[in-house]
């Protein structure tokens, strides 16, 4: 059993390769403490969203660049450019049919009317503990599943 010896060469490129040094890492993220919300499954839902909308983000390295924390992210005026512009709101008691005709729907333009139900009598006679009491043993489904049946 004979040994290869190993060349001066050879030992001094292994002996560079380790004394390299290492490439600037990515910025490490700063722990935060975790937010804390009122109801138990907000945090879950959270999670979910986050990890359904941006699949090129990991879930847990959202807040890895600490936009939140940047003043100028939070205070930044919106700016409107080209087609796109803020929808119009005007309460509904301000509002005409006549207006509504010459300025929205001839141009087919959007409009929020605030308020257009708060005369409804079901505004007054519906609440969440009504509804609560008379339905309390009918389950509801309420918006589509993540594979998007109903």
């Amino acid at each position: 059993a004979r040994r290869a010896s190993r060349s001066p060469s050879a030992g001094s490129a292994a002996s560079s390769r380790k004394s390299r040094q290492p490439s600037p890492e990515k910025p490490v993220a700063t722990p935060r403490k975790p937010v804390q919300y009122k109801h138990r499954r907000t945090a879950g839902e959270v999670w979910r969203c986050k990890k359904g909308k941006r699949t090129d983000i990991k879930p847990g390295e959202w807040d890895r660049f600490n936009y939140v924390a940047k003043e100028e992210v939070i205070n930044r005026p919106i700016e409107y450019a080209g087609n796109v512009v803020p929808i119009p709101r005007i309460k509904r008691k301000d509002l005409t049919p006549e207006y509504f005709l010459e300025h929205f729907a001839s141009k087919k333009l959007p409009l929020i009317v605030e308020d257009a139900c708060e005369d409804w009598p079901a505004m007054q006679r519906w609440s969440l503990e009504a509804l609560e009491e008379r339905f309390r043993h009918i389950s509801f489904k309420v918006a589509k599943d993540d594979k998007g049946k109903k």
